[in-house]
């Protein structure tokens, strides 16, 4: 639950600031009250987060791309097209596929693996079906990497479902990597 950046009251009638859409306030008399230290410390606009992260994006500088993923939900709400939302968490995804490359951290696995689910779900929305199957595959595959097969193979059974992609590829990964849940998923 958010509460309010200045008085610390919690509820759910709270307001976003408009130009960061990252703070929260109970009303126009908080917001304006905590304004000097807001604007001087927390108060960055999205479109300049946004074009700080497509800046990193571009030069493949996953750590500038990740720098601002604490601001990842306010980009999301801010976008209504679910295609700028898929935009969105493509370079997130792949900014921590990078890190769990170069630094192999829990935490990177973790925060790729929330994002990609993200994904499936506005690809669902999108009726891309194929992208939708080919990402509920990487999910699989990010869940065989932490060690959870059940949750794996429902991942495999979903996308396997809705007959999107191409099944041999993660067919043959997961027969590969964890041959027991293979056999568990063989119809």
């Amino acid at each position: 639950m958010e509460s309010c950046a200045h008085c610390g009251t919690q509820g759910t009638s709270l307001k976003r600031c408009v130009r960061c859409m990252y703070t929260w306030y109970c009303g126009a008399e908080c917001q304006k009250a905590g304004w000097k230290v807001h604007k001087k410390t927390t108060c960055i606009s999205l479109t300049h987060v946004w074009d700080q992260v497509l800046a990193a994006n571009a030069v493949q500088n996953w750590r500038g791309v990740l720098e601002w993923e604490g601001r990842m939900e306010s980009l999301m709400d801010f976008q209504w097209e679910d295609k700028f939302r898929e935009h969105i968490l493509a370079v997130f995804i792949r900014a921590n596929s990078k890190a769990t490359a170069a630094e192999d951290r829990m935490e990177t696995k973790l925060s790729a693996l929330k994002l990609r689910q993200r994904r499936v779900e506005i690809l669902g929305r999108m009726e891309r079906y194929r992208d939708q199957g080919t990402e509920m595959c990487a999910v699989a595959t990010n869940f065989i990497m932490l060690s959870h097969q059940q949750e794996a193979a429902s991942w495999w059974q979903r996308a396997r479902a809705l007959g999107a992609g191409d099944p041999r590829n993660p067919w043959y990964l997961l027969e590969r990597v964890s041959p027991t849940a293979a056999q568990a998923l063989a119809p």
